[in-house]
């Protein structure tokens, strides 16, 4: 009874479902060479059985799968052996040359933070994110992520780079975000507003004070739905805040 028990806690219960008919999926998989079966197969078994899981992982990336690269890669960079994690980083450039986003931010956060396997580097972080730059799905922290870097921020006294003018640009897409993307800080819109505003106001980064009704603008926005820091930094300031019947210039999109 207790050998029962202990099958069943082991085995995936989609084994057990309608829709997951094993034996054809694993037909199409390995003989008839279906993406989506191997998939399938490597998604329902990646929490219980991650050896089965890389089996059909490894089917799927022969057909140059990016997701399939990315489990793999994410599988091997939690190994302890240098010559594992230098396979599991291997398989995320390559999810991230497929444009898979997921796979290029862990990419780019080892090489944001480094570890023992491998050094601290922005340049690489610059490179492999700006292919995302402009794509409808980079999130509002790859965007913070780039720009960051691009203004120096992880390394090095800030210098005019060539992409500044990109930097600014999403910084600016952040606070004029609408609301966040799945997996983003909730934070992230308001934090960015504070340290754009900070950085106007104190003319860091190639920001100016001259544009100083842009931070007015910006921190009002926030202040309308009661935020209490941008309230204090309009004040720590000397801005104005907008009384109540100027709503509709708070609330309007910040042209940049």
């Amino acid at each position: 009874m207790i050998s029962k028990i202990l099958f069943f806690s082991l085995v995936p219960l989609s084994l057990f479902s309608s829709d997951f008919n094993f034996k054809e999926l694993n037909k199409n998989c390995l003989i008839k060479h279906n993406l989506v079966s191997c998939m399938k197969l490597g998604d329902n078994y990646k929490n219980t059985d991650m050896k089965k899981a890389l089996k059909y992982y490894n089917e799927a990336k022969k057909m140059n799968s990016a997701k399939a690269y990315y489990e793999i890669g994410k599988y091997y960079i939690k190994q302890n052996s240098k010559q594992q994690f230098k396979y599991g980083l291997s398989h995320l450039e390559k999810a991230a040359k497929l444009h898979y986003y997921p796979a290029a931010e862990l990419y780019a956060k080892i090489y944001l933070n480094g570890n023992k396997f491998v050094r601290k580097s922005p340049d690489k972080v610059y490179k492999i994110l700006k292919p995302f730059f402009g794509f409808r799905f980079f999130p509002n922290s790859g965007k913070k992520m780039l720009a960051d870097v691009v203004l120096g921020k992880y390394g090095g006294k800030f210098k005019k780079h060539p992409d500044l003018a990109m930097a600014k640009l999403l910084y600016f897409k952040i606070v004029n975000s609408s609301s966040n993307f799945k997996n983003d800080d909730p934070k992230i819109i308001s934090d960015t507003t504070y340290e754009l505003v900070d950085y106007i106001m104190n003319n860091k980064y190639g920001y100016s004070r001259k544009s100083k009704d842009l931070a007015e603008k910006l921190l009002n926005r926030l202040a309308s739905n009661g935020d209490e820091r941008a309230i204090k930094m309009i004040d720590d300031y000397g801005l104005e805040l907008y009384v109540i019947g100027a709503r509709k210039k708070v609330f309007e999109e910040v042209k940049f």
